[in-house]
């Protein structure tokens, strides 16, 4: 999935191994800010094609969208 810079920020990535046993590539998957369809992420795989899914407990790591790290951080004022 291509991405302009203006998009990045309402993204979040997840990245997984290829289940198929012959490749085992990292893939790399996208999806738009705070969206919760489902706990399964998506893949296809650049180098041998397999489409897979992978549960979001899986994951070798998942991105966080800047506006929900900073929702999440305490307020201060001086």
């Amino acid at each position: 999935m291509e991405c302009d810079a203006e998009d990045v920020d309402e993204l979040t990535a997840a990245c997984a191994l290829c289940l198929n046993e012959d490749c085992g590539s990292l893939v790399i998957s996208y999806r738009t800010a705070g969206e919760r369809s489902s706990d399964m992420w998506d893949f296809m795989c650049s180098r041998c094609g397999l489409a897979f899914s992978v549960p979001e407990g899986e994951l070798v790591f998942q991105s966080i969208a800047v506006e929900m790290l900073l929702a999440k951080l305490p307020h201060h004022h001086a």
